[in-house]
């Protein structure tokens, strides 16, 4: 396993390195900044309900997922917004066969690229009895459990290193890397040019395990858990340099623009 990773983490370098200039910040070719229209649009994998059927060892087969929507995400509305839709799956300008659903986050009216990500393929297969206990109580009997020292927490702390360490090359400086151990998510604030805060170019990248490859694993505290049940888990990587107010901007301005044509104009 080592080895085949070791292929996997030399690839997504190279990755980095072949495509882009020196301030370029992209994942697989695909870049932040970037108009979306640049990427083909692809189908994204349901990945909630995944079993022993959906992988062959412990690589997930997509043929056996369910796609979600097939058409062009990149031209369809939200019917009760209004508003178009800002988050889909793309084709990777770089491919990389041990990762699929390559999905961005685009700004609502510049159609500017500010997330991207890909999960994994291998699946890592744990239940909550095989996880490291961080916490238990003796009156409710719930038991927290971290995938700090799992394969799977390794794997994520190692595509966030190389992520960081391809930006490190380039003249990036980083706010070292960071691990929550309860929720074993791996980040990094990566800075260039400017001052310290006022950076020309920044971006984070944050790497973790996904608990059926849907947001970061965090265990909940509910009682009556089934610490025995297995739990198949994927590991996500992403980088992003979002903007909460231009995204709002860009709504209201797109909100604006319909408000105005559906005025009756006559008489005005």
């Amino acid at each position: 396993m080592k080895k085949l990773f070791l292929y996997v983490v030399l690839g997504l370098l190279w990755c980095n390195f072949s495509y882009a200039g020196k301030n370029t910040i992209s994942l697989f070719g695909i870049e932040l900044g970037s108009h979306v229209n640049e990427y083909k649009s692809a189908l994204c994998y349901n990945t909630e309900k995944i079993d022993h059927n959906s992988f062959t060892g412990n690589k997930l087969n997509l043929n056996k997922l369910t796609p979600a929507d097939v058409r062009d995400w990149r031209n369809l509305i939200y019917k009760k917004s209004k508003l178009p839709v800002t988050e889909g799956c793309v084709k990777p300008k770089i491919e990389n066969d041990d990762f699929f659903n390559f999905e961005v986050m685009i700004y609502p009216k510049s159609k500017e690229v500010y997330r991207v990500s890909a999960t994994y393929k291998k699946v890592f297969t744990y239940s909550y009895n095989e996880l490291l206990p961080t916490f238990y109580d003796e009156e409710t009997k719930y038991k927290s459990v971290s995938l700090t020292g799992s394969e799977c927490n390794q794997v994520a702390n190692s595509l966030a290193s190389t992520v960081m360490s391809t930006y490190l090359k380039k003249g990036f400086k980083s706010s070292g890397l960071s691990g929550a151990d309860y929720s074993t998510i791996h980040e990094v604030q990566m800075k260039k040019g400017g001052s310290e805060n006022n950076p020309k170019y920044k971006f984070r990248i944050i790497s973790g395990c996904q608990e059926d490859g849907k947001g970061w694993f965090m265990m909940s505290n509910k009682k009556n858990v089934d610490y025995l049940k297995k739990r198949n888990f994927l590991v996500g990587i992403l980088i992003l340099n979002s903007n909460q107010t231009r995204r709002i901007q860009e709504e209201m301005a797109l909100k604006d623009e319909k408000a105005k044509e559906d005025i009756n104009k006559e008489g005005l």
